[in-house]
């Protein structure tokens, strides 16, 4: 065994290719003996290429690198580093032959495709000094797939260096295109994401993966800098601890992220951050709200105080489903809180709908932009584009002759989903009402109707649901920039007579002080 693994280091052969190797050699028992003592005694180190003009002139923003980076990182591999070039068939061969001698794997992303600058099949092909042809089985693949849009225009993405090989993985369900180290997939998210299932078993190092906890606080780095530096150096021979400030999330300030080899050693460590940093500021913080919406809103309402008005608001969501079609129906959605919570509680119902796929589905929405609204609040919107996956609608000026434009454009949609609460000016409505006559004939739907100020609040903070920034710097209800200032009710001055707002969840109101949610509007 020792002479096979030093014949194996002697000559350099790549991890990528240790299987075939070792399959002519030896007999399988041995081969999986060897390849895992190869493993143990070795650091699996990647290089990443990220190949295109549009990255470079920041025409796009990659997300592939980030997606690359965490996936081998829970693989057990290291990334030393990653690369943007542009397309650019002589930069890309160099950096490919560079980092082939380099790293144990080397990715590409990018530069797959039928026009003239999709070149990195060709650059990979100038790397090693071998020139193009057109692979037979890709070529069927993409036959069948194009099927009679097929032409002569298609045969370059079948059109790969001349020694290379695909692979598909035990989970894959795209084929990648592989010369020695170097695997090249393609630049659009969706398609690198399927590609990589087949590379998975094959890059990986399983015995050098680490355990990752993370931990969340409600406090500033600096106030926990010294105590976290001594608990580092007490634990820094097994657990890795990082320290992350986060300055735009509306539940923590800090993330400590905690990284081991041992479930044990993890333990020890976390235990002795939570016994030295303040008990009360660690947050119990869910990273993905939107996964299985509609269980969590279910245990809230086993749990909570707004069983009741949540309840409701369900249950008008599911009756609005009932009487009319996804497509005849859009929600109303301007960044503030109430449509903030509604557009979730309209998310979780719609996710159950047979006729929804949370990755492709998208949700129509009605934006009615006021004339100066916030950056803040234009922000957040499409933020909440992003992670609802709204197709909005956009309109500018009064909310009459802006729905009778929405009815006119699009004359299917029959409902409008409300934010509209009870103590909102102009909220004496029901759970259904149509509009009034001299208006566009829609469908008002107000299914959070009977839901108070601080029902909102707590459907928010509970379920961890991002919300506009300003309502943490004293901002209660949300207008134009003209209109709109801080809640005084907010107002705070400490010891040195330094004013500061409190953040608007923290305003309690009644039936006697129900004014006090709009106190910072003038309109």
């Amino acid at each position: 065994m020792k002479s096979i693994l030093s014949h194996i280091r002697r000559y350099s052969i790549h991890q990528s290719n240790l299987k075939e190797f070792l399959a002519s050699n030896l007999v399988k028992s041995q081969t999986s003996q060897v390849i895992r003592q190869m493993r143990m005694n070795t650091t699996t180190t990647v290089g990443i290429i990220v190949i295109g003009d549009e990255i470079v002139k920041g025409q796009v923003q990659d997300c592939n690198s980030f997606y690359l980076c965490g996936r081998f990182h829970q693989l057990g591999a290291v990334v030393k580093k990653v690369v943007v070039i542009p397309d650019d068939i002589n930069a890309i061969g160099e950096c490919v032959r560079e980092f082939s001698k380099t790293f144990t794997h080397v990715i590409t992303t990018g530069g797959i495709g039928p026009t003239h600058d999709d070149i990195t099949y060709e650059a990979v092909a100038v790397a090693f000094n071998m020139p193009v042809k057109v692979n037979g089985e890709l070529e069927a693949m993409y036959k069948g797939y194009f099927k009679e849009k097929y032409t002569e225009t298609h045969k370059k993405l079948a059109t790969i260096p001349d020694a290379a090989s695909l692979i598909r993985g035990s989970k894959g369900k795209f084929p990648v295109v592989n010369i020695e180290n170097v695997y090249i997939l393609p630049g659009v998210p969706k398609f690198l994401k399927l590609a990589f299932l087949s590379l998975e078993d094959l890059v990986g190092n399983p015995t050098l993966s680490r355990k990752v906890r993370m931990l969340y606080l409600d406090i500033d780095e600096m106030s926990i800098a010294e105590k976290l530096t001594s608990i580092n150096q007490e634990f820094s021979s097994t657990v890795t601890i990082g320290s992350y400030p986060e300055w735009h999330n509306n539940y923590f300030k800090v993330k400590i992220v905690l990284e081991s080899s041992d479930t044990a050693d993890l333990d020890k460590c976390e235990a002795a951050i939570r016994s030295r940093l303040p008990s009360d500021r660690f947050v119990d913080y869910d990273v993905d709200p939107l996964y299985e919406p509609m269980k969590k809103l279910e245990k809230l309402q086993k749990t909570s105080k707004i069983c009741s008005p949540l309840t409701e608001a369900l249950a008008v969501c599911s009756e609005t489903l009932s009487r009319y079609s996804l497509d005849e129906v859009c929600i109303g959605f301007n960044g503030g809180k109430d449509c903030t919570a509604l557009l979730h509680l309209w998310y979780a119902v719609v996710s159950q709908h047979p006729g929804f796929d949370s990755n492709s589905s998208e949700l129509k929405t009605l934006y009615i932009k006021s004339k100066t609204p916030f950056p803040e609040v234009e922000f957040f919107i499409e933020q909440s584009v992003v992670r609802y996956k709204l197709k909005m609608m956009r309109f500018n000026g009064g909310i009459k002759d802006q729905l009778a434009q929405m009815k006119q454009q699009h004359p299917g949609i029959k409902a409008v989903i409300m934010g509209t609460r009870s103590t909102d000016p102009h909220g004496d409505m029901d759970l259904f009402q149509m509009t009034d006559g001299d208006w566009p004939e829609l469908m008002r739907v107000n299914p959070i109707l009977n839901f108070s100020y601080n029902d909102v609040w707590e459907l928010l903070r509970s379920l961890n649901l991002p919300y506009c920034s300003l309502y943490d710097m004293g901002y209660t209800s949300l207008g134009s920039v003209e209109n709109t200032h801080v809640n005084p009710a907010l107002r705070s001055t400490d010891s040195n007579g330094v004013i500061s707002y409190n953040p608007a969840y923290t305003l309690q109101i009644s039936d006697q002080n129900r004014h006090l949610e709009r106190a910072g509007r003038h309109s």
